[in-house]
């Protein structure tokens, strides 16, 4: 049993270790979210991302943990706001920024973050009669949102505006889910957007903007005293070329990505560990093997239980490890093509370097087992 489990535990690892790269960014359900961080009151179902739901003062994000490498690139993604009153607020934001912020009150957002955001604003705080609002901010982390501003933000003592760009969306209380589409191509950002009818129209068109690679995805959402429930039902990321074209990240294998077959191993990794400590605990208690009782009892070797006290160390040492580095997989994994064959074979090589340290210890428990099981057999025929 505990070989098959090492070696169900090396095929995972294969299934791992033979991607060279994988789409790390977007999110399609059913969601199982393994590179991304999801935060406050944020909730996962099958079918969506609830980032903030219908109550009053809640707040929630979902940051990807794998930084963009792509120079050009275009995010689609697909959301819902709705609820049962008649105004609802305060709204959803998605954003690229230099590092994963905190949690702020500028859409569940730090309000010093250091990046953009395209924010849907379903609250009119101005009167203007203009929300829900989509508008392009950029800060340069040293500007606080002012939301008595008609769609604005400003520096301390109205020093410098930092929406770029905006339109009124009438994207409240539809029956299905409504569509942007950002771009951003040599300096120039666009921002279009699909409703029921599935046709998109401009909302946003800037130049001159700089947007450096190794940036980070999110979305927050924030409620106030009026309140819906924001929901983000599919992100996708694709690279562009230098002439513009979408380049699609490729996958391993028919309807395969590295989520899965990461979650496989780390699913594999947790029951093999899970039936090692058993295997411990019973050799470190000398209990009887299979249901047998000596008429003796069980009377374990010395040097038996030290062996087995310093396997006990090591799984423990080599667990702890494995853990960080399945971490810093996760979070070093980058999704430029130029870079995929590098990090496919980095990340499979330093995580086949853990797993075999597993499945050795693994071995080397059944050993153990099988000596503490040949050694009550000899103690039974002696007596």
């Amino acid at each position: 049993m505990y070989v098959r489990l090492a070696l169900l535990v090396f095929l995972g690892l294969a299934v791992y270790a033979s991607a060279q790269f994988q789409d790390v960014h977007s999110l399609k359900g059913p969601f199982t979210l393994p590179f991304w961080s999801m935060q406050g009151n944020a909730q996962v179902t099958e079918n969506f991302v609830r980032l903030a739901e219908d109550r009053q003062n809640k707040r929630g994000s979902l940051w990807n943990v794998v930084p963009n490498m792509f120079a050009n690139w275009e995010v689609t993604f697909s959301f819902r706001i709705h609820g049962v009153s008649t105004y609802g607020a305060d709204g959803l934001a998605f954003w690229y920024t230099e590092k994963i912020d905190k949690a702020g009150s500028l859409f569940g957002n730090d309000e010093y973050f250091k990046g953009i955001g395209i924010v849907v604003d379903t609250y009119d705080n101005d009167g203007a009669g203009v929300h829900p609002y989509v508008m392009l901010l950029q800060n340069d982390g040293t500007k606080k949102f002012n939301p008595e501003h008609e769609h604005g933000v400003h520096k301390e003592h109205d020093e410098g505006e930092l929406e770029l760009g905006g339109c009124t969306l009438h994207v409240r209380n539809l029956e299905t889910p409504s569509t942007l589409r950002i771009t951003y191509f040599n300096h120039r950002l666009t921002v279009e957007a699909s409703l029921e009818d599935g046709a998109f129209t401009r909302c946003i068109d800037v130049n001159k903007i700089d947007l450096q690679p190794g940036h980070y995805f999110g979305f927050t959402a924030a409620t106030g005293q009026l309140a819906d429930n924001h929901d983000v039902h599919r992100f996708v990321v694709r690279g562009l070329d230098p002439q513009g074209k979408p380049q699609d990240l490729p996958v391993c294998g028919e309807g395969s990505n590295v989520g899965r077959a990461l979650s496989q191993v780390q699913h594999e990794l947790a029951e093999s560990k899970k039936q090692l400590q058993t295997l411990l605990d019973k050799l470190s208690s000398g209990a009887p093997i299979e249901g047998r009782q000596s008429e003796t009892g069980a009377v374990a070797d010395p040097q038996l239980q030290t062996n087995v006290a310093d396997l006990r160390r090591t799984v423990e040492r080599s667990n702890q490890a494995l853990e960080t580095r399945l971490h810093d997989i996760e979070r070093k994994v980058v999704s430029a093509s130029t870079y995929a064959k590098e990090a496919g074979e980095a990340a499979g090589s330093s995580l086949l370097s853990w797993i075999t340290s597993i499945v050795l210890l693994v071995t080397c428990g059944a050993v153990l087992y099988f000596q503490y099981k040949a050694h009550l057999h000899r103690k039974q025929k002696f007596f």
